[in-house]
Protein backbone atom coordinates (compact mmCIF):
# COMPACT_ATOMS: atom_id res chain seq x y z
CA UNK A 1 0.00 0.00 0.00
CA UNK A 2 2.77 2.44 0.95
CA UNK A 3 4.69 1.87 -2.31
CA UNK A 4 1.52 2.48 -4.32
CA UNK A 5 0.92 5.81 -2.54
CA UNK A 6 4.53 6.83 -3.13
CA UNK A 7 4.22 6.04 -6.83
CA UNK A 8 1.01 8.04 -7.11
CA UNK A 9 2.52 11.06 -5.34
CA UNK A 10 5.66 10.79 -7.44
CA UNK A 11 3.67 10.60 -10.67
CA UNK A 12 1.44 13.55 -9.69
CA UNK A 13 4.45 15.64 -8.65
CA UNK A 14 6.31 14.85 -11.87
CA UNK A 15 3.33 15.72 -14.03
CA UNK A 16 1.87 18.80 -12.32
CA UNK A 17 4.11 20.35 -9.67
CA UNK A 18 7.63 19.84 -11.01
CA UNK A 19 7.21 21.64 -14.38
CA UNK A 20 5.90 24.74 -12.60
CA UNK A 21 8.66 24.68 -9.97
CA UNK A 22 11.42 24.08 -12.53
CA UNK A 23 10.13 26.86 -14.76
CA UNK A 24 9.95 29.28 -11.84
CA UNK A 25 13.45 28.44 -10.60
CA UNK A 26 15.04 28.62 -14.04
CA UNK A 27 13.34 31.91 -14.92
CA UNK A 28 14.63 33.38 -11.64
CA UNK A 29 18.15 32.64 -12.86
CA UNK A 30 17.59 34.68 -15.99
CA UNK A 31 16.60 37.67 -13.85
CA UNK A 32 19.55 37.35 -11.44
CA UNK A 33 22.32 39.93 -11.37
CA UNK A 34 25.52 38.72 -12.93
CA UNK A 35 28.83 38.53 -11.10
CA UNK A 36 31.86 39.48 -13.22
CA UNK A 37 33.43 36.32 -14.63
CA UNK A 38 30.34 34.19 -13.92
CA UNK A 39 28.19 32.90 -16.76
CA UNK A 40 24.93 31.10 -16.04
CA UNK A 41 22.86 29.33 -18.68
CA UNK A 42 19.51 27.77 -17.86
CA UNK A 43 18.03 25.11 -20.09
CA UNK A 44 14.35 24.56 -19.22
CA UNK A 45 13.92 21.70 -21.70
CA UNK A 46 16.77 19.73 -20.12
CA UNK A 47 16.04 21.02 -16.60
CA UNK A 48 19.71 21.98 -16.26
CA UNK A 49 21.72 24.95 -15.11
CA UNK A 50 25.26 25.37 -16.38
CA UNK A 51 27.51 27.77 -14.53
CA UNK A 52 31.00 28.78 -15.50
CA UNK A 53 33.41 30.98 -13.62
CA UNK A 54 36.68 32.27 -14.98
CA UNK A 55 39.47 34.27 -13.40
CA UNK A 56 42.42 35.05 -15.64
CA UNK A 57 43.34 31.87 -17.49
CA UNK A 58 41.60 29.53 -15.01
CA UNK A 59 37.98 28.48 -15.37
CA UNK A 60 35.51 26.10 -13.72
CA UNK A 61 32.26 24.59 -15.02
CA UNK A 62 29.37 23.13 -13.01
CA UNK A 63 26.18 21.55 -14.23
CA UNK A 64 23.16 21.25 -11.94
CA UNK A 65 20.40 18.94 -13.18
CA UNK A 66 16.93 19.15 -11.66
CA UNK A 67 15.05 15.85 -11.32
CA UNK A 68 11.77 15.14 -13.12
CA UNK A 69 10.02 14.89 -9.75
CA UNK A 70 11.38 18.09 -8.16
CA UNK A 71 11.20 18.64 -5.12
CA UNK A 72 10.95 14.93 -4.25
CA UNK A 73 13.98 13.77 -6.22
CA UNK A 74 17.61 14.60 -5.64
CA UNK A 75 19.44 17.09 -7.83
CA UNK A 76 22.62 16.08 -9.62
CA UNK A 77 25.73 18.25 -9.55
CA UNK A 78 28.65 17.56 -11.86
CA UNK A 79 31.75 19.50 -12.75
CA UNK A 80 34.36 19.59 -15.46
CA UNK A 81 37.32 17.25 -15.21
CA UNK A 82 39.92 20.02 -15.24
CA UNK A 83 39.09 21.01 -11.65
CA UNK A 84 41.07 24.27 -11.94
CA UNK A 85 44.17 22.90 -10.19
CA UNK A 86 42.25 21.49 -7.22
CA UNK A 87 43.01 18.03 -5.86
CA UNK A 88 40.50 15.36 -6.94
CA UNK A 89 39.49 14.53 -3.34
CA UNK A 90 38.88 18.21 -2.54
CA UNK A 91 36.84 18.63 -5.75
CA UNK A 92 34.66 15.63 -4.84
CA UNK A 93 34.05 17.08 -1.35
CA UNK A 94 32.98 20.40 -2.89
CA UNK A 95 30.60 18.68 -5.31
CA UNK A 96 29.13 16.61 -2.44
CA UNK A 97 28.75 19.69 -0.22
CA UNK A 98 27.04 21.60 -3.01
CA UNK A 99 24.71 18.67 -3.68
CA UNK A 100 23.74 18.42 0.00
CA UNK A 101 23.31 22.19 0.28
CA UNK A 102 21.04 22.40 -2.76
CA UNK A 103 19.07 19.29 -1.78
CA UNK A 104 18.07 20.68 1.61
CA UNK A 105 17.20 24.24 0.59
CA UNK A 106 13.73 25.30 1.67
Amino acid sequence: MCVYVYQQVDRYTSRYASPVLCSRELSALRDADCIPGLTVRASPAAREVQAGYSVGDTSMQLTIALPANLPLGQITVSGDERRAGVQKAQWRRWILQLTVFLTYQV
